[in-house]
Order: C-alpha cells, then structure tokens, then sequence
C-alpha cells in the first residue's frame, strides 16, 4: 500500500497534493488582498498564463501586473472562497473554485461597494515538489454596485 516514490500511502500523498492546490488558490486570494506582490506571484509558475476575458497576465509579471490592474479600480478587496473541486492527475491538477468578493471600487466618484460572484477554472502543474498554476481562466456570475452611504439601511 506504500507504493509511491517518497514511502507515503498513495492515499495520503492525494491528501497532501488537493490541500497544497487549495493552498495555491488561497495564496492567490490572500495576496491579491494584502496588496502582497510576492504572494501573488508565488502561485504561478514562470510560464503560466492567467486569461481573464479583457485581459491576459503572465506567470513571469503575474504578481506585479495584476496588482496594478486591480489598484486602477478597486481601493480594497476582500475575497470569500467557498466552493472548491480538485482533480489530481499525477504531477497535473484541475482545480475549480467559486469566490464571493466584496470590494470597494476606486474609479468612481464617489466611491462605491461592489459584490461579486464568480468561479476561477485552474490548472497547476506539480514541478520540484511544488505545487503552482499554469492556467487560470475566470467567469463573472454576478456583479453588484451599491453607493457606500447606502450601507446599514433598513438593517434594524
């Protein structure tokens, strides 16, 4: 039953390879709301490309290009990832994700609170033991601006 290259149970090693991709999504979201250009680019590998409809980043620049993108039109974020399913295929995994965002945007004037719903469709690659993305591909389910001041109404 330990049949793997490293002694694990190949049970276990499938364990430790879904939570290390969940991390990798997770690394990504934490990142992109610290503002932590490391910590996004932690989760690409070198050659990823990220297509994003309107936009389309690479693994290399990653990091840094989606944290301008993101400061051009959003003054915070905050994302709630809820749903998640992995498919582990050795060294290759597909890994969809659906997020909640809560954001504050920062073209407008004045300011407005912005929901979002969407999915992230990923595929990571395992390479020198980590584990990274290569692909990553977004659907917009639903979007919602509301004014700021708005906020608290009829909550009583």
């Amino acid at each position: 039953m330990t049949d793997t290259t490293d002694g694990l149970d190949p049970r276990l090693q499938r364990m430790l390879d879904e939570q290390a991709v969940r991390d990798v999504v997770l690394r990504y979201f934490v990142g992109v709301d610290r503002r932590d250009v490391d910590l996004i680019s932690s989760a690409y590998h070198a050659d990823a490309v990220d297509a994003r409809g309107h936009q389309t980043f690479h693994g290399a620049t990653a990091g840094p290009d989606i944290l301008a993108s993101n400061r051009k039109v959003m003054t915070s974020t905050v994302h709630h990832v809820t749903s998640q399913f992995v498919e582990l295929d050795g060294d290759d995994a597909r890994c969809e994700t659906y997020c909640l965002g809560v954001h504050v945007t920062g073209g407008d004037k004045p300011p407005k609170r912005m929901y979002t719903a969407g999915r992230y469709h990923d595929q990571l690659q395992k390479r020198d033991g980590e584990w990274r993305f290569v692909r990553r591909e977004s659907a917009m389910d639903m979007m919602r601006l509301s004014a700021l001041e708005d906020e608290g109404r009829g909550a009583r």
